[in-house]
């Protein structure tokens, strides 16, 4: 696995418990404060739809740098 896909994981699951944790910080402290059972599905599907998109446009990424790209240029557009 390359370096960038590892460290986005990493920054994504950082997020994960952090978003996770406030959730639960929240509602400890307002009880009665509660999100609709809708809201609370909506968050998670785009939460892990967001996941999904970021890593098909890390392999896309990649892909374009191991494929696409030529040694000689040295990363010069002309």
């Amino acid at each position: 696995m390359s370096d960038g896909i590892i460290i986005s994981l990493i920054v994504w699951g950082i997020g994960a418990l952090f978003f996770c944790t406030s959730i639960i910080w929240h509602y400890k402290r307002n009880p009665n404060d509660k999100l609709p059972v809708w809201a609370t599905i909506l968050i998670i599907i785009f939460w892990f739809a967001a996941l999904i998109m970021a890593l098909l446009l890390l392999l896309a990424l990649w892909i374009d740098n191991k494929y696409f790209t030529n040694e000689d240029d040295n990363n010069e557009y002309r």
